[in-house]
Parts: C-alpha cells; structure tokens; sequence
C-alpha cells in the first residue's frame, strides 16, 4: 500500500480514499433511484406503480384469469329471484394466486487508483459522479431491456416480460397459467396494421376502445401508448397539433420525454421496444392502474461502500444493486398493434 503524503488524495493513503468515496457516495445515494427511473419511458411510466416488499425469493399476485357469469349463463354467478325462491349459492372463481421470482442485477462502480491521483483534491468527487452516472446510465439500459424481454435474449431473467403479458391471444403462460387456456388472459390485439401512416390511428382508436370495454370498470382509461422510434415518427409528422399541450393548451408540458398526445393518451417512443420482425413493428397500450413494479426494500439501487482491490487491482469498487420484478394483475386491460409497416 501507499502511504504518506505523497501516496493519495489530499495526502491520505489509498486505503482511507475509500472511506472517501463512500461518504461521497452516501451523500449522493439519494438521487440515484430518481436518475435512473427518469432514463427510460418504461421506467418512468411504472414508477408510481412501485410498491416495495420485504425480503422472500417471490413476489405472489392475485390476479383475474376468467369472468364472473353473467345473468343466463352457465356458472350462476348472477342469479335473478322473487318472493321465496331459493338464492344462488353458486361460489366466483374468477382470480388465482401466480408468482414471480426475483430479478436481481449490479452493475460495478469502479475508479482505479491512478484516476483518483488524477483527480485529487475536491475533483475527486467529480469522478465519482461521472462513475455513478455511467453505472446508473448500464443499470437502466439492462432494467428497460429486460420489462421488454429482450436483454441478451436471455427471457428468463424476467419469467413474465412486458411483451408476453401484452402479446394478444397467443401461446405462451402468464404467472404460471396457460393463456391457451384462459383466454381471459389475452390482451386486445389489433393485428396486421399495415401501413403507418394510413392505418394506425385507427388501430389506436380501436385499441383504446378496446381496452376500456374489457376493464372491470368502464371509466378506466389507456394511460401510455408505446412504441419504437421510426414508429413514433410517422405519429409526430401526421399528428402535428397534437404535442402535448397543459390543461389550458397554451404551453408545452415538460414531462422529460417526446410525446405526442391522441385521444388524451400520451404517445411515447422506446428505443429499445422490440420489433416483431425485421420488417414490423408494434404498439403497447397500457393500463397502468392494473400494474406493479415490485422492489425488494433491501435492494432498491442500493450501493455498498468502496473496497480496496490490491493485490488483484489497483482499483476501488462499489456495487449498485436492485431486486425488482413487474405484475400485472388484469392482462385483458391492455392492448397490442401488431403488423405495423413504414
């Protein structure tokens, strides 16, 4: 180890510099759940879904796979009687118990000892901010990519990504559950749009429509229509008037994203929304009334402390951590566009 004035920061040791950039990375650990929730749509659209848990290997949601009966039908949910007939006794079952396991991800916070002889002094925290940004920055990335299913390819660190919940009348299982047979768990879906530019406002209409008339109740509302970039485009040169505007349709609202507004729904691009083939593309609605964004508490983009790397690097490193799984407990609320072309 280096030692005296000559072998650190401010004349400390290497070894105490880390107790530095831990107290510099404490002040700082407020923000970084903010900062990184505002780095992409998803995770800023399911952030007031959040809801922290304690511990445990899974997340348990109860959630509707079927409907209750109507008057007439079979299963007598709803029964209609006078003056003494007997009363329906007949018991609802409508929702179960599924489970989501865990996705746990870190991303390292590295600065090497000639950095930080580099930056000595009061710049020291400079770096530290530049490293936490590019940590928070990959952590981010990784979390969008993962809701949409797409990280690495690798599905199953998600067991039930975003596209599958909203995916339309496919195969495939929600919680555990067969969606070939529960249709209840099918999403809407408008398929083969075709042409952008010519198709998908209407597709947009029907998917809201949609959405509300299969929500348990009618004044349920769409709150985001996502899509990818080139998608989003073609809305942004046909839909000119309809940038979002505030409540008087006077100034622009700041809300940290592009958007356009149609039918009171906000229309946002992802980069990374995944495209169903080479050639098409596709957009989710989403209910967000009926979504979670489950954190566990422990590790929610919680950091550790710096730790000296010698012998093995000449390096300091920190980890930043989360543990977070996505619910959705009303699939039918939702919808997708699929086939879209421009």
């Amino acid at each position: 180890m280096h030692s005296g004035a000559g072998g650190g920061i401010g004349g400390t040791s290497l070894n105490q510099t880390n107790e530095r950039l831990s107290s510099s990375l404490a002040r700082y650990q407020p923000k970084i759940a903010d900062n990184i929730k505002t780095r992409n749509v998803l995770l800023d659209a399911l952030d007031p879904r959040k809801k922290t848990y304690n511990g445990g290997t899974e997340v348990a949601i109860r959630f509707r796979y079927k409907k209750l009966a109507k008057l007439g039908e079979a299963g007598n949910n709803v029964g209609a009687y006078k003056y003494y007939d007997q009363l329906n006794t007949s018991p609802s079952d409508t929702i179960k118990t599924g489970r989501e396991t865990w996705s746990n991800l870190n991303v390292p916070i590295a600065i090497s000892h000639q950095e930080q002889r580099e930056n000595q002094g009061p710049n020291q925290f400079d770096r530290l901010k530049e490293k936490t940004e590019e940590a928070m920055d990959n952590l981010a990335e990784n979390v969008n990519d993962i809701l949409w299913g797409v990280a690495g390819g690798d599905n199953s660190l998600l067991p039930t990504p975003i596209t599958t919940i909203v995916s339309g009348s496919d195969t495939g299982t929600i919680h555990g559950l067969s969606k070939a047979s529960n249709t209840w768990l099918y999403s809407q879906e408008s398929t083969s749009i075709g042409d952008a530019a010519t198709n998908l406002l209407d597709k947009m209409t029907e998917g809201y429509n949609l959405s509300v008339d299969n929500a348990p109740n009618k004044s349920d509302k769409l709150d985001l229509f996502v899509t990818d970039r080139v998608t989003f485009q073609v809305l942004q040169a046909i839909l000119p008037a309809y940038i979002a505007k505030d409540r008087n349709g006077v100034e622009d609202v700041d809300i940290g994203f592009p958007t356009v507004v149609y039918m009171g729904v906000p229309v946002r691009f992802d980069s990374t929304c995944p495209q169903p083939t080479p050639t098409t593309h596709q957009m989710l609605g989403l209910m967000l009334k009926y979504w979670e964004f489950a954190i566990d508490s422990a590790l929610n983009y919680k950091t550790t402390k710096f730790y000296d790397m010698l012998p093995d690097q000449a390096a300091d490193v920190a980890q930043l951590f989360l543990t977070f799984a996505v619910l959705c407990n009303n699939p039918r609320t939702n919808w997708r566009g699929n086939g879209i072309t421009v």
